[in-house]
């Protein structure tokens, strides 16, 4: 009797009546090729739908807290594979008919040869995500483990689906060798628990703010950045007196060497220098994103070997669903010095620092990167400065019958606000010399006439900036200056040489005179600026303290170190696409 039973059972089994299994998806009935292909581009569209929304994320954290943008992403990817997948299974399955209908005739494919297919693949493909994840900069290693598993799985699915079509078409398969509804249930577990215990950790990351007191140093500090300084072209001039305010500088300062790195993308470094975080910290990875139609959240792409984002952006671009806009504070995960200065409640004076839109409401003020283009241009200002009545300051500080913009633009802003405001912290951005050495050595020189011109194109260039320095530290006199001098973009086999390191100059209390030839990173200018201030340190900027603090002021200022300043203030504003401050910015080669 029980033997009878168990041959009933196995028999419905067969039938499909006791156990849904996936492939009955695809093998119900006599499959038709439209129909077929159309199963398969819609199960894959879900399926890479999932698996490039969680690529996604990874490089776009700020998704993470916005729902609704993340399902309009998972929409767009699905309907562009979608439409990609059922092209690619037409042409392929019209250009193969003919031999699969011989192949019908003298074969069936066995279970084997599927598994072993199956199992080629899924080496290949770990390989390749393992691959890209190399190829990416991230500051945890749980990424590979809760992310890697569930795209691995998503992609080898597929694959058996794909290859279930093909054997179809040749033959009759003995069974169907996709998963079973309960293997596909705990798959789906697998799946969701890595996702979702990724997304926990990421926003029990930085959960809050941990209380602490600041001790007040009373010293008011001045970063001054500037890009495009190649310090042996400035020495060069310094010798044959041409550059007095750099020499003073350089003999009574104290000097720090810090390595450049590549890529030599403005926005990566001088986000690190306001951060205190190395780039798989704060997030800041390219000069622009990508703005998809009805999202709030911009997203950011970087080109890696295997390209699947940067394939995906320009699928989105050339539909025309998504626009490129400059990168934003939007996409910055760590807070900056002006935010954590600002929100102990100092008073704050920000001015062009990349990745500063939209301009945070401090005191001060702040002015942001996009704010000198669209001034220039008389374009419509959107949230590029704050407070809103220093508006007249600033078009009244443009004066393009001057021969070095923006920096003019920056100095001149600098004096007028100075005469109602005394910021604790003032952080400027100054990319005259970058820009000069990108218009005149973007390209190979042959002409040794053009050459000489571009060089003397660059010295003036220096001259004009040595005077503006000046002229900016003179309002600044009762603060501890800290000149960063970074040489920008002509490392990027643009320029005259390559490998040419940084330099910071600090001048004023607590740092003596003198210089140390052990190179430093930028990560360390944060914590350096913190502490002078009288502010705890961040265990999360693991870089140590700048040297050339004077020891007596270490031995009555001790440092003092909290887990975190919490997590950086969401913004919620929608940009508008602007394509004349695009074109400026690509004139200038910030975007290619």
């Amino acid at each position: 009797m029980e033997k009878n039973i168990e041959n009933i059972k196995e028999k419905l089994k067969s039938l499909g009546y006791l156990e849904w299994r996936i492939g009955g998806f695809f093998v119900g009935g006599k499959p038709k090729f439209l129909i077929l292909i159309s199963k398969i581009s819609f199960i894959g569209a879900i399926l890479f739908g999932v698996g490039f929304s969680l690529l996604y994320i990874i490089t776009n954290l700020p998704l993470i807290s916005n729902f609704l943008d993340l399902f309009l992403l998972f929409l767009y990817i699905s309907v562009s594979i979608f439409i990609i997948l059922f092209a690619f299974f037409l042409i392929f399955g019209l250009a193969i008919n003919y031999p699969l209908k011989k192949l019908r005739l003298r074969a069936k494919p066995s279970n084997t040869l599927f598994h072993i297919l199956t199992i080629f693949f899924s080496i290949l493909i770990i390989g390749y995500l393992f691959f890209w994840f190399r190829s990416q900069v991230f500051p945890s290693p749980y990424y590979f483990v809760f992310i890697l598993i569930p795209l691995s799985l998503i992609f080898i699915i597929f694959f058996r689906i794909f290859l279930l079509s093909i054997f179809l078409l040749m033959g009759n398969i003995s069974m169907d060798p996709l998963p079973s509804r309960g293997i596909l249930v705990v798959l789906s577990i697998l799946i969701l628990f890595s996702f979702s215990l990724f997304l926990f950790l990421e926003r029990v990351k930085d959960i809050g703010e941990e209380s602490f007191s600041i001790k007040k140093t009373n010293i008011k500090v001045a970063i001054i950045g500037v890009d495009g300084f190649d310090i042996s072209f400035a020495r060069a001039l310094i010798e044959e007196g041409k550059l007095p305010f750099l020499k003073t500088l350089l003999e009574n300062g104290f000097i720090c060497k810090y390595k450049a790195k590549e890529p030599r993308i403005p926005a990566i470094f001088w986000t690190t220098v306001a951060t205190g975080s190395p780039p798989e910290e704060h997030n800041i990875l390219a000069f622009q994103s990508t703005s998809l139609i009805g999202m709030e959240t911009p997203l950011q792409f970087k080109r890696d070997p295997s390209g699947i984002l940067w394939a995906l952006n320009s699928l989105f671009l050339n539909a025309k669903i998504a626009q490129l806009e400059p990168i934003s504070s939007y996409l910055r995960n760590s807070k900056t010095l002006w935010e954590i200065f600002s929100e102990k409640g100092f008073r704050i004076g920000q001015v062009n620092w990349w990745a500063s839109w939209p301009a945070d409401e401090v005191r001060d003020f702040s002015i942001t990167d996009r704010a000198f283009e669209k001034i220039k241009e008389r374009m419509e200002l959107e949230m590029d400065y704050y407070p809103h009545h220093i508006k007249d300051d600033l078009f009244h500080s443009l004066d393009l019958s001057e021969s070095f913009q923006p920096d003019s633009f920056i100095s001149n802003t600098i004096q007028r606000l100075f005469e109602s405001y005394s910021p604790d912290l003032l952080m400027v951005y100054l990319p005259g010399l970058d820009i000069q050495w990108e218009n005149n050595f973007k390209n190979p020189i042959e002409d040794v006439r053009v050459l000489k011109n571009s060089i003397t194109e660059i010295e003036n260039a220096f001259l004009k900036e040595d005077s503006i320095l000046e002229k900016i530290t003179n309002s600044l006199k009762d603060y501890t200056k800290i000149f960063v001098f970074d040489p920008g973009r002509n490392l990027r086999n643009k320029g005259i040489k390559k490998g040419e390191d940084g330099i910071v100059i600090f001048q004023g209390l607590p740092f003596k005179k003198g210089s140390i030839y052990e190179p430093h990173t930028p990560e360390r200018i944060a914590p350096t600026v913190l502490f002078i201030s009288g502010f705890p340190i961040s265990e999360r900027m693991k870089a140590p303290l700048m040297e050339g603090i004077d020891s007596e002021f270490k031995k009555f200022h001790k440092v003092n170190i909290i887990k975190s300043f919490g997590r950086k203030k969401e913004k919620k504003v929608v940009s508008k696409f602007n394509k004349e401050l695009l074109e400026n910015l690509r004139s200038l080669g910030y975007i290619e």
